[in-house]
């Protein structure tokens, strides 16, 4: 599956998986990310690879 602008996915980070946004598309596994974390913090990321280790970005997993 493809990132497009406007799915939601989840970051990996240092703290566990945050919501994120995707706001823009660089290529088929990378994207520029708005990030809510749970303690309100929002930030705008650059160039995210899609991947699971802390600083990439992951398609949330089917429940």
């Amino acid at each position: 599956m493809n990132p497009s602008i406007g799915r939601i996915v989840h970051l990996n980070s240092y703290h566990g998986p945050a919501a994120a946004l995707v706001v823009g598309v660089r290529g088929a596994q990378e994207t520029d990310l708005q990030v809510f974390y749970a303690d309100g913090q929002i930030i705008f990321l650059q160039n995210v690879e899609q991947g699971n280790q802390p600083g990439q970005w992951n398609w949330p997993p089917r429940v």
